[in-house]
This record gives C-alpha cells, sequence and structure tokens, in this order.
C-alpha cells in the first residue's frame, strides 16, 4: 500500500511541476493554469463541464473554460496577405483555399 501512496504523491508533485511551468511559460495565474489543465482534461474525457465553471469567474473557472472550449487556429495559409476573407493570391495556382 505504500508504494500506491508513493505512486500517487508524485503523480501529485508532477501535475504541481506542470501547472507551474504552464503558468510561468504564458505569465498565468497559477489557478488559471491549473483550470486549463483541469478543462483539457474534461474535454478530452468527454465530461460535461460543471456549473461552477461554467459560470464562476475566478482564475481556476476562466482558465477551466479556457482549457474546455479552445478554438484551434485555422489554417492561415486561407487567409489573404491584406486580412480579409477570399481567395489568396499568393498560392499556388489550383491550392487557393475560398474563404
Amino acid at each position: 500500500m505504500s508504494t500506491y501512496i508513493g505512486r500517487k504523491d508524485n503523480v501529485r508533485s508532477l501535475s504541481e511541476e506542470k501547472y507551474t511551468a504552464l503558468s510561468e511559460q504564458n505569465d498565468w495565474p497559477l489557478a488559471f493554469a491549473e483550470g486549463y489543465i483541469a478543462g483539457q482534461s474534461a474535454r478530452w474525457r468527454g465530461t460535461p463541464p460543471s456549473s461552477y465553471v461554467v459560470v464562476g469567474v475566478d482564475q481556476y473557472a476562466l482558465g477551466f473554460r479556457a482549457g474546455y472550449f479552445e478554438r484551434l487556429n485555422p489554417d492561415r495559409r486561407s487567409a489573404r496577405p491584406d486580412g480579409k476573407p477570399g481567395v489568396n493570391k499568393d498560392e499556388e495556382q489550383g491550392s487557393a483555399v475560398i474563404t
């Protein structure tokens, strides 16, 4: 049983290191980084967010929503150089994308 407790403490320590590294890398509060990781994990598991993190305004809830509802960046090659929607004239003929 002591081996299990040791693993649990080790995992907790690794999680805290991950939160700290993410917080320092992005200049986020530690609670925001913890919420962000929890939000990503909940999204990956397919579990719905609790009502607390949906309506909460503290750093943890904000981070959770940022991780849970993370938006992926669209392919930047589809935008015109001037930032307006339409065909990117810089793309090769036949591979241009209309936005």
